[in-house]
């Protein structure tokens, strides 16, 4: 919008069209979260909004040790099995 055509709005249209802004910049965000997309900084200046902060990577789950102890001897005898039974690869 210019200017011009702002300054002919009154103090309650602006008002609305303030608030219209907000939920479109919310609704704008939810879409980037969901698609997991970021604004890029030149499109956020054009819109007049602050460039996405960047994404934090989400923390790898770590297995406890029974369940690393669990997966380990399973691959022993997978392997012991392979080896048994004259095969090379796995």
């Amino acid at each position: 919008m210019s200017n011009s055509s702002l300054a002919s709005l009154s103090a309650k249209q602006l008002k609305k069209a303030a608030l219209v802004r907000e939920r479109l910049d919310k609704l704008q965000a939810q879409l980037e979260d969901i698609l997991g997309v970021t604004a890029t900084p030149s499109a956020a200046a054009s819109s007049g909004r602050k460039a996405a902060a960047k994404p934090t990577r989400r923390r790898r789950r770590k297995f406890s040790p029974a369940a690393r102890a669990k997966l380990s001897a399973a691959a022993k005898r997978r392997w012991a099995k392979r080896k048994a039974a004259g095969k090379t690869t796995l």
